[in-house]
């Protein structure tokens, strides 16, 4: 298992990021020092259908340059049929010619008013639509639907039971999900579903977002806050075969200053690289 750090693309292509910069510096900086922590890859977030190409590609080639795998957050079309958007298909296509498959990070629909089998039958149609476009472009997609937070409102992927379901429906080899502890863990406290997933659901784990609750119960917080049961759902991954990204996924807040997202970032790095070392002696 290896480590990720999600940064958004235009930082990482080189424009000034008002937090970022002054927490890490420029973008080779900053991967320089992520890489020397023990972060091997960066996930683009977000990669949507208003995202400038070049600067998708700019980044990415940034991320390349240090030595970095590239995953993607990205998000479905609200066209219908839903097809692949330009940014989406220019880094598809660079890691074709580069012999890598694209893990692209997508969530559901969701709405205050459409019923949830409705906005699951839309996901649906929407992930084999783009990967029916992926396969006539040639274009190695994989797409991950993500487990969500549940937060109001209708939502067909707050579960595993659902995910699962839609996963069956789909119907497709480059289908599988990305296990967000975090939202797992916030879901646990709400009563609306158990922490470690059933074997069903690890085996089709394609990639992760892992982040913390902070004393008020909001997601996307450092590690450091001790709440979710890091090392019992890395074992649940290792159990399973899973050899994927272990993907930090951090949140900046408005009141937050460029040290203490610095200190956050690269403590929780550490927090990963202890439980994996930790891992490591530990049998199966």
């Amino acid at each position: 298992m290896r480590i990720g750090v999600s940064l958004p693309p235009a930082y990482v292509a080189g424009e000034p990021d008002e937090l970022l910069t002054g927490a890490l510096g420029d973008p080779a900086t900053a991967l320089a020092a992520l890489r020397q922590a023990g972060v091997t890859a960066i996930e683009l977030r977000a990669v949507g259908p208003h995202t400038d190409p070049a600067l998708a590609l700019a980044a990415a080639r940034q991320v390349w340059h240090a030595g970095g795998i590239l995953t993607i957050h990205g998000e479905l079309p609200a066209s219908t049929p839903a097809a692949l958007y330009p940014a989406l298909v220019a880094l598809c296509r660079e890691m074709a010619q580069q012999g890598r498959d694209a893990i692209v990070t997508m969530h559901s629909y969701k709405s205050l008013e459409e019923p949830t089998d409705a906005l699951a039958a839309r996901t649906i149609r929407a992930v084999r639509e783009l990967l029916h476009d992926a396969g006539e472009q040639g274009l190695p997609l994989r797409v991950a639907v993500e487990l969500n937070r549940a937060k109001g409102g209708n939502d067909p992927s707050v579960s595993y039971r659902r995910l699962l379901s839609m996963h069956a429906r789909i119907g497709h080899p480059h289908v599988g999900f990305c296990w967000d502890f975090g939202h797992a863990f916030s879901n646990v406290r709400q009563g609306v579903m158990m922490l470690v997933p059933p074997d069903a659901f690890l085996r089709r784990v394609i990639h992760t977002h892992i982040h913390d609750l902070d004393a008020d119960g909001a997601t996307h917080a450092p590690l450091t806050e001790g709440r979710v049961p890091l090392a019992s759902v890395l074992r649940a991954l290792r159990s399973a075969g899973y050899g994927g990204i272990l993907n930090l996924e951090l949140g900046g807040r408005r009141q937050d200053r460029p040290a203490g997202v610095r200190t956050g970032l690269f403590a929780s790095i550490a927090c990963l690289v202890d439980v994996l070392t930790t891992l490591k002696h530990t049998p199966l």
